[in-house]
């Protein structure tokens, strides 16, 4: 799964590096699970279904002070498909949180990522940032088991 995304994202950010195409987090978020992840299940046995993935939806928040039980995530891939954070498969495969124009994925993402895959080790966590001010950039830390796997997991520059 981990190696489908990684290609998956590379795609996307020669796509819109091509057609030079505007958008914020929301948009490159929504633009790289349809036009990405939809059209690409079935490719992996574990990513099967579209409904296996959600768009701002709510995963159980890390106990802690202050904090809700709740929490929402800019991308998530489900075990099953129609999951959400009340149903029995209610830990994700994968956790994305995307930033815009940050210069380098959110260290307070990465940090909520590493203690979430701590407690749910089943689950990766990819923190990603996209460049789009002067030159595109893309940059991507791998999150497992309540430890960056890779910092630079993905580093894209345009061309």
């Amino acid at each position: 799964m981990i190696d489908l995304i990684k290609r998956l994202l590379i795609e996307f950010f020669e796509e819109i590096q091509i057609e030079k195409w505007p958008a914020k987090e929301r948009e490159l978020v929504s633009r790289f699970a349809f036009s990405k992840l939809v059209k690409n299940t079935n490719k992996e046995s574990e990513f099967y279904d579209p409904a296996q993935i959600g768009l701002e939806v709510r995963v159980e928040q890390i106990k802690g002070e202050n904090r809700k039980e709740f929490v929402c995530k800019d991308l998530i891939i489900w075990k099953e498909p129609n999951s959400n954070a009340w149903t029995e498969f209610n830990v994700p495969k994968v956790i994305m949180e995307w930033k815009h124009n940050n210069s380098q994925p959110s260290k307070y993402d990465i940090d909520w990522l590493k203690e979430y895959t701590k407690l749910n080790g089943e689950c990766f966590g990819i923190a990603i940032n996209i460049d789009t001010n002067k030159k595109l950039k893309l940059t991507a830390t791998l999150i497992h088991k309540g430890e960056i796997k890779e910092e630079n997991w993905l580093l894209l520059n345009a061309t």
